[in-house]
């Protein structure tokens, strides 16, 4: 792992209880159809729209070890963003606010309901005019923040049983659920962010109807009560949710409506009340590649096997095996041109108060990653955050290596070329816990 910026934090202790929020939402649901994201198994574009998709944006100043500091929260109901992207809307939202790229983070819901907007392979072709327009109302979100309100921080959290499940490993996996509530003086609508780990694939491959899945009705849940949520999905790598017909995601609305709403009631209460202290710190790493003896034509031989075995699915990945011969195909064309080049990641921590705080990766971790950084965080309550900042592929842990899962041995081909070397776990594990180290100044 190699460090390339990190920031120091001078030490004064504030005397302020308030933080100032501006908070603005822009609809990013395409108005014709589109190539949906997240599926090898699925093909076409979509036939309609369930529920809209959103780009939601939260401004935060308040008090720091320094004077005072500002934070922007931008969230996307989107699959993913390349690095690339999600660093030039940082930098749109930077210049218009007067803020750092480091300040801002962009992240992504991860629902497999919405527009390709990153290379998948066989899965989901990018819209470039939808890429424009996605910039478009990001910029207008951002300068649509309404004027700042002081409001009261709070944090809520607790355990959701049933829901989810280990898809990598089998078996049910508890996971929590954390929410940090802004509760305006002297009333308003109240803001608040919602952590929660799982893929949102409650539907499976079949449905081509845009939706924000089960996020959508935790933002529901919230309107119904005049208020406002922003989900950030978590170290949901190797997490399904486990629905009315299993954990093979081939559930219907009515159970992405049961865990939304089950997520949301969960944390709806205030809970404790948080003095604010914000501060950030930022960690870039390169996470190493592995180099592959390719033995062409066995290769070639399997894909033709697998295109000859038409739409049957692997059992394994789910996938239709013609799929999977066509994607092993054109991967196998781009490992013999290409080397395995580092890929840079980052991990960022916004800290809300000396006893809470915000980490996002640039990946989609698995969930022990998850629990590992919480134990190692130099603070009382982390809130994980996936898909922050861009996305560069899945981050097993090292069983999963071992095990030769789906995520370990076979998704790098549909994300890139060469797949991460066994210690990337590790190296993004590290990277977290420094950067809240970064932010809490130790």
């Amino acid at each position: 792992m190699i460090a390339l910026r990190q920031r120091y934090i001078r030490i004064r202790e504030p005397n302020l209880r308030l933080v100032n929020v501006a908070y603005a939402r822009s609809e990013i649901t395409p108005d014709h159809p589109l190539e949906l994201s997240g599926f090898a198994a699925r093909q076409g574009r979509s036939e309609g729209v369930h529920d809209p998709l959103y780009c939601s944006a939260l401004l935060l100043s308040g008090p720091a070890r320094g004077g005072e500091e500002r934070l922007l929260i931008v969230s996307l109901d989107l699959l993913a963003l390349p690095r690339e992207l999600a660093f030039h809307l940082r930098s749109v939202a930077g210049q218009k606010l007067g803020l750092k790229a480091d300040q801002v983070a962009v992240c992504t819901t991860h629902t497999h309901y919405a527009p390709a907007t990153v290379f998948l392979r066989k899965a989901g072709q990018v819209d470039e005019e939808y890429v424009r327009y996605v910039k478009e109302r990001f910029k207008e979100t951002v300068e649509a923040l309404s004027e700042p309100r002081e409001a009261e921080i709070t944090f809520s959290s607790a355990e959701a049983r049933g829901l989810v499940v280990n898809r990598a490993y089998g078996g049910f996996q508890d996971e929590g659920i954390s929410a940090v509530h802004f509760n305006p003086k002297g009333g308003g609508k109240r803001i608040s962010l919602v952590n929660f780990s799982c893929h949102p694939v409650v539907l499976g491959p079949k449905s081509r109807l845009i939706s924000a899945d089960y996020p959508a009705y935790v933002y529901s849940y919230y309107r119904e009560k005049g208020e406002e949520a922003i989900f950030l999905n978590g170290a949901s790598g190797d997490i399904n949710p486990y629905t009315s017909i299993g954990h093979l995601h081939f559930g219907g609305f009515e159970d992405a409506e049961k865990i939304g709403k089950s997520i949301a009631d969960l944390t709806y209460e205030d809970g404790e009340t948080v003095a604010p202290l914000f501060s950030w710190g930022d960690r870039h790493v390169l996470l190493e590649r592995e180099s592959l003896s390719v033995d062409e034509d066995t290769l070639k031989k399997l894909a033709s096997e697998k295109m000859a075995r038409g739409d049957h699915l692997n059992p394994v990945t789910g996938i239709p095996e013609r799929i999977e011969g066509e994607v092993l195909l054109d991967w196998l064309e781009d490992v013999k041109r290409e080397k395995p080049e580092p890929v840079e990641a980052e991990a960022q921590a916004f800290a809300i108060s000396q006893d809470v705080a915000l980490v996002g990766f640039s990946g989609e971790l698995f969930s022990s990653i998850g629990r590992q950084v919480k134990a190692g965080s130099p603070f009382r309550q982390t809130i994980v955050v996936g898909y922050a900042n861009g996305v560069v592929g899945y981050i097993p842990d090292e069983k999963s290596f071992q095990l030769s899962t789906y995520e370990a041995a076979e998704a790098y081909k549909y994300y890139d070329v060469f797949p991460f070397k066994k210690d990337v776990g590790r190296a993004a594990t590290e990277a977290m816990i420094s950067a809240l180290h970064l932010a809490k100044g130790t």
